[in-house]
Formats: C-alpha cells, sequence, structure tokens
C-alpha cells in the first residue's frame, strides 16, 4: 500500500530556491506563500511557480497568513493566462524542529478540502536547520482523500529540475495591464509578481548563491540549500525579525477565500 501511494514533486531548482531565501529572511517567525502548477498523473506535481509572502500578510512564531489580495491577484492572473492551478502551499517552521504538518496544520487543510471540491492539496514545510543558522531544507506533504476517507498524510520526494521557471521570468516582465515592462520603460509600474509582495529574492545576490549541499541523490525527501559560497560583494538574505519589511493589518484580519492561507 505504501508503495502505491509514493509520490513525487517536480520543481525547478530556483524555485526551491525561493523558499530557502524567503525562509531565512525570518529566523525566528514563520513565513509562506502559495504554489502553482498541474497535477501530472495521479501522485505526480509539478510546482511551475512558487509564490511568497504578501506585503499584508501576518505572522508569528507559530502561525502564517497570506495576504488575501496578493494571492488572489496573482492567483487569478496564473489561472486564467497559464491554466496552472493553486495546487498548496508553504510555510516555515524556522527552528522549532518541527518537519512535518502540525496537528493544526493538518486540521485546517482536511476540515477545507472537501469544501472545495478537492480530493488531493500540496503543503510544504520548510525548515531551518539546527546546525545551521543558513542552511534550509523542505518537506512535501500529500494530503489526499479517496471516496470520502482521509487518507495517511504522506511525505514525498522532490525532483529539482535544472533549468529556471519561464512562469517567473515571464511574470516578472509583465504589469497588471498585461504590457511588457522594457528596460527603459518608465511609469509601466511593477510587475504583476512585484505588486503587492512583501519582498522579491533578488537573483543576483541571494538565489544565486543558495547551493544544494549534497547533490548525490537527485531525488530527496529534503533537499538541503545553504549559502556556501560568500563574497563581500554579494549580501545574502536578510533577516526580518526585528520588525523591518514585516506588514501586520490593523483590526480584524479579511478572510481569505482560499482555504489555505491559513495554515500555520
Amino acid at each position: 500500500m505504501s508503495r502505491e501511494r509514493e509520490f513525487t514533486v517536480a520543481i525547478y531548482a530556483n524555485e526551491y530556491k525561493q523558499i530557502c531565501a524567503w525562509v531565512l529572511k525570518h529566523k525566528t517567525l514563520e513565513t509562506g506563500g502559495d504554489l502553482f502548477g498541474l497535477w501530472s498523473g495521479e501522485r505526480t506535481a509539478v510546482v511551475q511557480l512558487v509564490l511568497g509572502p504578501g506585503k499584508n500578510c501576518r505572522r508569528a512564531a507559530h502561525s502564517f497568513y497570506q495576504d488575501v489580495e496578493y494571492l488572489e491577484k496573482v492567483g487569478t492572473a496564473l489561472t486564467e493566462k497559464e491554466g496552472v492551478c493553486h495546487i498548496g502551499e508553504w510555510h516555515s517552521h524556522h527552528t522549532i524542529g518541527l518537519k512535518r504538518p502540525s496537528g493544526g496544520d493538518e486540521g485546517t487543510v482536511w476540515r477545507n478540502m472537501p469544501n472545495y471540491g478537492l480530493n488531493r492539496f500540496l503543503l510544504f514545510i520548510a525548515n531551518i536547520e539546527s546546525r545551521s543558522n543558513s542552511e534550509v531544507s523542505v518537506g512535501c506533504f500529500l494530503f489526499e482523500t479517496e471516496r470520502g476517507v482521509n487518507l495517511p498524510v504522506l511525505q514525498g520526494s522532490f525532483h529539482l529540475l535544472p533549468n529556471e521557471s519561464p512562469f517567473r521570468s515571464k511574470w516578472l516582465s509583465i504589469n497588471e495591464k498585461g504590457a511588457e515592462l522594457g528596460d527603459l520603460e518608465k511609469g509601466s509600474g511593477p510587475s504583476v509578481l512585484e505588486k503587492g509582495a512583501e519582498c522579491m529574492n533578488g537573483e543576483e545576490d541571494e538565489i544565486r548563491y543558495l547551493q544544494e549541499i549534497d547533490t548525490s541523490m537527485r531525488n530527496t525527501m529534503r533537499p538541503a540549500m545553504s549559502y556556501k559560497r560568500r563574497r563581500e560583494d554579494a549580501p545574502v538574505a536578510l533577516n526580518m525579525n526585528e520588525g523591518e519589511g514585516r506588514s501586520q493589518n490593523g483590526g480584524r484580519k479579511k478572510r481569505c477565500p482560499c482555504p489555505f492561507c491559513a495554515v500555520s
């Protein structure tokens, strides 16, 4: 039975690194985002774009709530223009040592899947390894129902694709009106991915210097990434734990129509 339920997540290596870089910005608080892609076969998921936190997200040491408007804006564009789906979410458990979904995580997902007609959903849990303050690994977990019965939550393996996601480069060059952003074009506004984002990971100063620690196994359950090549002129991910760059909504938080953005 366990062999029949094995599953794999194929994801561009740079998209996996995007998660790691966002996690390292908040080393004592949870952060998170969303996974867009498609299911290729019954238990093979292809993640084509990872969305990070929006600027109005809410976070604490043991919870993360995505920015509703940011998720809706980007999600609508990707679904309508690219045909990809919101197949999962990710969040960090930073240094608390819990490398799988918490009881609260599982309860939230199971409660909401039937309301949205879903029989499978992905959840990534990212952790900062205790032996290193700059090493991050991510686990992928499948929530699946069969004939109305919740199956045991299953941990899968990653297959890191060598190329960069074409979706990221495309949507970093298109604004909300659908116009392409030229290098010399002025007044066209930020791209779809940038507008409303809490922060973006720079290819030159963050993603470029994140390296996989052990490449001996290309299909692995938790690929570990770290800033192994450090140079004085190449800054790495900033620690935003002291409140810089954190966005908190005053008053009551807006209820997200997505059932999973409040997974903590």
